[in-house]
């Protein structure tokens, strides 16, 4: 497989390939996404997802965590326990050289000697959700990465989770890949 070198910017989420401005799959399903886009969930859940990020590279200062985010960090930290997930890619930027979007994976990992892709959500439940995920299925997919099963996983500002399997990614792919195609457009990026 052709090597590609994916960068990201934080500032404005934007991904290049090889200098070249590629959409995401946020900004594709932000087409279908009907959640409002209120500027301090947005925030509070990239705090969440570099928490749990240095948390799994052993790399977080536990006493850091704000008392904001602490409740879903506590929730990330007893999933961990219960389930015995061990993470082996931990926010892994991907790109699809034939579909040309590109997207993070939040974790790759192990739970019970099956390969699966956890997305960490921590806001409410939304349709879209299926979607994000059977799009990250199809990067794993074709970037070589093995996946038996996929789950959104809710952390709870009541330090509580809820993992909820996604059994029809496949399903999902087509409706997802026809977003794609008008988000490309829409973007001028077709």
């Amino acid at each position: 497989m052709e090597q590609h070198k994916v960068e990201f910017e934080e500032e404005g989420h934007i991904y290049r390939v090889n200098g070249r401005r590629v959409i995401s799959t946020t900004q594709a399903l932000a087409l279908v996404d009907d959640r409002p886009k209120d500027l301090w969930y947005l925030l509070r859940g990239k705090i969440v997802h570099r928490v749990t990020q240095y948390y799994d590279n052993g790399e977080l200062n536990e006493e850091s965590v704000d008392l904001l985010v602490r409740p879903y960090f506590e929730a990330y930290v007893k999933f961990r326990g219960d389930t015995g997930f061990v993470p082996i890619y931990v926010e892994k930027r991907l790109y699809h050289p034939s579909y040309v979007y590109c997207g993070t994976l939040d974790r790759i990992g192990k739970l019970n000697k099956n390969d699966v892709l956890i997305d960490l959500k921590s806001g409410a439940k939304a349709r879209v959700d299926e979607l994000q995920l059977a799009a990250y299925w199809e990067l794993a997919r074709v970037n070589n990465i093995p996946v038996k099963k996929c789950f959104d996983l809710y952390l709870h500002d009541n330090a509580t989770y809820k993992l909820e399997p996604v059994e029809n990614v496949k399903l999902l792919l087509p409706t997802f890949l026809s977003i794609l195609k008008s988000a490309q457009w829409k973007e001028n990026l077709t």
